[in-house]
């Protein structure tokens, strides 16, 4: 079995909240800031976006608990 260190544990934490909390949170649209303005996305394009963040997130949390 792979051992979660103690330096994972705030990642993971973010991880999962983010999974949990914010990733559903994106579905009636959301935006992207970034260093040159804002970009809106709406909610007609919010579950292409949110299914991408979540695979990501999922793959990451995935990758430190098979550390």
């Amino acid at each position: 079995m792979p051992t979660i260190t103690s330096t994972d544990e705030p990642t993971i934490k973010k991880l999962k909240y983010a999974l949990t909390r914010q990733v559903p949170d994106m579905m009636s649209g959301f935006t992207i800031h970034t260093n040159y303005g804002d970009i809106q996305i709406g909610s007609d394009y919010a579950e292409a976006f949110r299914n991408l963040t979540a695979d990501i997130l999922q793959y990451e949390l995935n990758k430190l608990r098979i550390l």
